[in-house]
This record gives C-alpha cells, structure tokens and sequence, in this order.
C-alpha cells in the first residue's frame, strides 16, 4: 500500500515539474517575441537606409530623406525615428545617415526601453 501512495506523488511532482515547465517557456517565448520585434525593425531600417544611399550620387538629401520616413512610417517606429541626420564627408567622398530612437519591450513585470541606433555610409 505504501508503493502506491509514493506513485502517486511522484506522479504528483512530475505533473507540477511540467506545469512550471511550460509556464516557463511560455513566460521566455512571451519576453523573446517582444524583444524580437524592436530589434526585427530595426534591421529592416538599417536595409531601407542601405537602399535608400544606393542613390547617394544622384540625389539630394531631402529625397533620400523622403524615400526613408516612407519607409519609417510603413513600419510602425516611434516618432523618434524620423529625425534623420546627414553626414557629407568629404574624402573619401561619402554620405552618412544616422537614425537614433527607443523602443519599449513589456516585459511580464517590468517595461524596458530599448535604444536603437542605426548608422550606414555610403561611398559615391
């Protein structure tokens, strides 16, 4: 008779093992998706900023400007992201964009801001 209560509390332990398990990884899925997000826009920001200096050479910065907060309102940022600086180096001659901003990621029990830069240079 002994056996059988000791089975069932093992079975007991393996049943809540598996509960704070799963609750465990749905907790780090939840956290991982919403960090995910910032830093996914944040290189497709960096990609529209690369295509968008592809035409460094032939146009001005308010186009290239244009072309990035069509790009930046398409893609759901904060404000933030639409103040875009340019940098004319002159030799090598080349123009740089730089475009700060910050997310935030809510976590279970806390909200945490996430600072995003992106930078790109592109010789002409």
């Amino acid at each position: 008779m002994k056996q059988s209560a000791v089975r069932k509390n093992r079975a007991g332990g393996v049943k809540a093992g598996l509960l704070v398990f799963v609750l465990v990884a749905v907790a780090l899925t939840y956290c991982g998706f919403e960090f995910l997000g910032p830093y996914w826009r944040r290189y497709k920001l960096e990609e529209a900023a690369v295509q968008a200096l592809g035409f460094a050479g032939q146009a001005t910065d308010e186009a290239i400007r244009d072309r990035l907060l069509d790009d930046i309102a398409g893609m759901d940022l904060p404000p933030q992201a639409s103040q875009i600086n340019f940098v004319h180096i002159p030799n090598p001659r080349a123009l740089q964009v730089t475009i700060s901003y910050a997310e935030t990621a809510n976590l279970l029990i806390t909200t945490v801001e996430l600072p995003m830069s992106v930078e790109v240079r592109r010789a002409f």
